[in-house]
């Protein structure tokens, strides 16, 4: 498994939305190993297709899940009944939905600055393994431009994440190809 916070399990939080054929993007950190940062974090972070269908497939998933909504100033998070409607409505009404599940926190993006649309998020993103668990990975430079408009906060994920697009340079440079490819992501820090 995933080397990641006490209490995380994000194998268990993909391969659910996996087995619902939800239509997704990782984000984050998680996002970052798999493009070999060297640091896992806890939060699993996804940008999600809204379509009404995709939504049809995330509801179920988040009952298997567990899911429950988490609010800042809260200390308890609280469950919440959804289907594709309900869940549409809100992502419509909200820049990011954080959820808790007994695998750990599970951060929806609807909209974050610094990151193109979901149509553009999928077409630039590339296939990975997290665990074994399939996912569509965010490119590089779509994490990098996230990281730039998000403050001094992540200052020290956005060096992590240039250095790394400076080795893809200087490795494509002197034609070196990845270990796995571009067609297949997985990081060097999992399955430990």
């Amino acid at each position: 498994m995933a080397e990641s916070r006490p209490g995380v399990d994000p194998r268990s939080i993909l391969t659910v939305l996996h087995r619902h054929r939800v239509d997704y993007v990782l984000l984050g950190d998680w996002a970052a190993v798999l493009h070999g940062a060297p640091r896992p974090s806890g939060d699993i972070d996804i940008a999600l297709a809204r379509g009404r269908r995709n939504l049809a497939r995330l509801s179920p998933a988040l009952t298997d899940l567990g899911a429950r909504m988490r609010f800042p100033g809260r200390p308890d998070p609280l469950v919440f009944t959804h289907d594709p409607g309900s869940l549409g409505r809100m992502f419509g009404s909200m820049p990011s939905v954080s959820l808790v599940t007994p695998h750990g926190p599970l951060d929806i993006v609807v909209e974050q600055p610094g990151l193109p649309d979901y149509r553009d998020l999928r077409r630039h993103a590339v296939a990975g393994r997290l665990d074994g668990v399939p996912v569509q990975v965010a490119s590089l430079d779509d994490l990098i431009r996230s990281k730039q408009v998000a403050g001094p906060a992540e200052l020290d994920a956005l060096s992590t994440l240039q250095h790394l697009r400076e080795l893809q340079e200087l490795n494509k440079a002197l034609r070196i190809e990845p270990r796995l490819g571009r067609e297949e992501l997985e990081s060097p820090w999992l399955g430990l």
